[in-house]
């Protein structure tokens, strides 16, 4: 073996164990969801439990409006999509072939603006929303 085909083997080898490394927390979710309530609260935990339990998924289901929850992410999720895709395609049209006073600065305050983490936002944007009574509703 050559060493391309060490080095490809190698890469390989690393991309599957990170993949199997992120399938854990997911398996862990669906294996405690199939558990009992005494058998997802014992310490150590168990494994693999003794009896499926897949009444649980109809008892979630029926605790909450998922149904609802899902219609409600679905309309936010297309609107928001659209909406940032229709303003994000004309800025770059705009900034890559329009030559105007101050292009350089509101590009730079476009960057600025996307380096601030979206976890900064949250509670900014909350505040926002519920003084202009914008909570649970789709605007």
């Amino acid at each position: 073996m050559d060493k391309q085909k060490i080095s490809r083997l190698l890469e390989y080898l690393i991309l599957i164990f990170g993949g199997i490394l992120m399938l854990i927390p997911f398996l862990w979710m669906l294996d405690t969801a199939l558990k009992s309530g005494s058998e997802a609260m014992t310490i150590p935990p168990v494994i693999i439990p003794k009896k499926l339990q897949w009444m649980n998924f109809v008892l979630a289901w029926h605790a909450a409006p998922f149904l609802r929850y899902f219609i409600n992410s679905f309309i936010v999720t297309v609107i928001t999509t659209c909406g940032q895709l229709l303003t994000t395609i004309l800025a770059a049209y705009a900034f890559a072939k329009l030559e105007f006073y101050g292009k350089k600065i509101v590009f730079m305050i476009c960057l600025t603006t996307m380096m601030v983490p979206g976890e900064m936002l949250i509670i900014p944007n909350f505040i926002t929303l519920s003084k202009f009574h914008m909570i649970n509703t789709y605007y």
